[in-house]
């Protein structure tokens, strides 16, 4: 089963204020480039983009922000589909950890890294 990737800033409104911040609409349309280097098979030129928007995440909006773990869950599913699931699996334990501490235990986006996981880790 594939890893579900998520629609970044799509299923969570924007904390207040966070609109003023140029760099979200940027974010956005980055992960819309990501997704389509994933759809066609180019793992390759994703996995680094992903790796960087990561980090542009977490510089810009924080480890709280839920945009942030759905990034991490996206670069963790690239690695998985370009068939790396160990450099997949702390990805989505880190993912899976900061949407418990962010969202809940009960909360879909959780249940669906949950199983990601348990993809990634029945792939080894």
């Amino acid at each position: 089963m594939p890893a579900v990737p998520f629609r970044v800033a799509a299923s969570v409104p924007a904390p207040a204020g966070l609109c003023n911040v140029p760099q979200v609409g940027r974010f956005v349309g980055r992960d819309d480039a990501l997704r389509a280097f994933g759809s066609a098979g180019n793992q390759a030129r994703a996995i680094p983009l992903y790796a960087d928007t990561l980090a542009d995440y977490v510089r810009v909006l924080g480890e709280d922000h839920p945009d942030t773990p759905a990034t991490r869950n996206n670069l963790a599913g690239a690695y998985k589909s370009a068939g790396d699931p160990q450099r997949a699996i702390p990805l989505y334990e880190s993912t899976l950890a900061d949407y418990v501490r962010v969202l809940g235990e009960e909360h879909p986006m959780t249940g669906i890294v949950r199983a990601n996981l348990a993809n990634a880790r029945g792939s080894t």
